[in-house]
């Protein structure tokens, strides 16, 4: 047997091998079809389809809401948290903290837009108006690209109302007498 046809072999099997490798993934990784179970009813007519006796639609319904999640509220320790994951790559949060690719945190709720001083802002957030309020950190946070065309802001938002309800919680913390680092 000359090198090509033992190369040609081995490159042959490499590709059998492959093959059967990827299949075998493939299944492994398919879920079962499963089919639902058919629920059978014997109803009568609509006097005989009665809740059984002691059974309100006011009873049933305060059980599934007592098995309902308890809402997260937002506090700011959990916008802490949220923060330290999401936020701090960009951001410093301590009073005498610098500016890192974004500007420090330290007092922003309640300060007008792209007032750090300081901080060098791309050109459509020095032109930008207003007020770090609720509603206006809320809309930013969700979608920075969005809110202000042609931030350099690079970060997407936060796409849960209650992440950043409780970043905004977490903001309004950092002034005179609040948390800090």
């Amino acid at each position: 047997m000359n090198s090509k046809t033992g190369l040609f072999l081995i490159i042959a099997v490499g590709v059998i091998i492959s093959f059967f490798w990827i299949n075998k993934e493939k299944e492994r990784l398919e879920a079962p079809k499963l089919e639902a179970p058919k629920l059978e009813t014997k109803v009568k007519d609509a006097a005989s389809a009665q809740p059984a006796p002691g059974k309100t639609a006011e009873t049933s319904a305060a059980a599934v809401i007592a098995l309902a999640p308890a809402p997260v509220t937002p506090t700011p320790d959990r916008g802490k948290k949220v923060f330290m994951k999401k936020c701090k790559i960009c951001h410093t949060w301590g009073q005498n903290d610098k500016h890192k690719i974004g500007p420090n945190l330290w007092g922003v709720a309640g300060a007008g837009l792209g007032a750090k001083a300081g901080y060098r802002y791309s050109k459509p957030f020095k032109n930008a108006k207003g007020a770090w309020d609720g509603q206006t950190l809320d809309a930013f946070i969700a979608n920075p690209r969005k809110f202000i065309k042609g931030t350099k802001m690079v970060f997407r938002g936060l796409k849960k109302a209650a992440d950043r309800a409780a970043v905004i919680a977490f903001l309004r913390t950092l002034k005179e007498q609040g948390a800090g680092k």
